[in-house]
């Protein structure tokens, strides 16, 4: 069979060509020679509607594309599996190695995960013309949220048997922006109210409680909390600490229903409150 000259086929054909491969078939690609990197960068639709999405999961970094959770373009460890087959590859300036996975191929750029991942997400960058906008983390890797200081549509951290720390969190999403923050993860405790950047809503849904210091810390930076059932005297310390003006986040136009607790401070702000038995809705208006 002759062999098809994909990098010596017209432009148009070429970039019609392109786009019929997935994501993970375009990064494999570019890998081969930096012909091959631009060939795959100039010849793919730049509109094409997908999110960048980075994960930590089983001891491995990922990048997918797709919607929320993706399909998985690569993933990454520090160290290889020298029971495959590696081949050389060479990531921005780091050499490092490939190999095949029954859920993919793996990458092996360094052994500082922070700096290997970030090389090879700013590979996906220069590719695909994309930041990533979704982050799925647990404790001890929240370094993953502020890795870009661009906007994300959703930062999910996943519960683990480490318990979220106040620092970490404090360090992490300092001028952290995004729409959704999910938050499963227990927290070990909050001496002082930490700031949580500028989030538009909060889901607490996978947890039994939420500690007073943690819920006065997500309202000073959202504008909407769903979390599962307090108990009441975090609710009412809660309320107390927003009627003393602690709570500088602005609201958003809110249905307010029939037997929701709602409170009127003197700067003219509401406090909307609908406490069920499945969950809590904190809205300012």
């Amino acid at each position: 069979m002759t062999p098809l000259l994909l990098l010596q086929l017209p432009h148009v054909v070429t970039r019609e060509i392109m786009n019929q491969f997935e994501l993970k078939e375009r990064f494999l690609l570019s890998l081969c020679s930096p012909r091959a990197f631009r060939f795959v960068r100039y010849n793919q639709r730049r509109s094409e509607k997908w999110k960048l999405c980075l994960k930590y999961e089983d001891k491995k970094w990922i990048v997918c594309g797709g919607q929320l959770t993706g399909k998985r373009i690569v993933s990454m460890r520090n160290y290889a599996n020298h029971q495959k087959k590696l081949e050389p590859i060479r990531i921005g300036s780091r050499e490092g190695v490939i190999y095949p996975t029954s859920k993919g191929f793996e990458v092996v750029i360094g052994k500082n995960e922070r700096t290997a991942f970030k090389l090879l997400v700013d590979y996906m960058w220069f590719l695909f013309y994309k930041l990533p906008t979704v982050i799925h983390t647990s404790p001890g890797n929240l370094w993953m949220v502020r890795m870009y200081r661009s906007p994300l549509d959703q930062i999910h951290i996943h519960s683990t048997n480490h318990p979220l720390n106040w620092e970490e969190i404090k360090k992490a999403f300092e001028g952290c922006q995004a729409t959704v923050l999910r938050l499963d993860a227990e927290p070990e405790g909050f001496p002082e109210p930490v700031d949580f950047g500028s989030i538009k809503g909060i889901f607490v849904e996978r947890r039994k409680i939420l500690f007073t210091m943690e819920l006065i810390s997500l309202a000073r930076s959202c504008q909407v909390i769903h979390a599962t059932t307090v108990q009441l005297m975090d609710l009412n310390l809660f309320i107390k600490e927003w009627m003393q003006g602690n709570m500088k986040h602005n609201g958003r136009v809110f249905k307010i229903k029939p037997g929701m607790r709602i409170i009127r401070r003197r700067d003219g702000k509401v406090l909307v409150v609908e406490l069920t038995e499945r969950r809590l809705v904190v809205t300012v208006i």
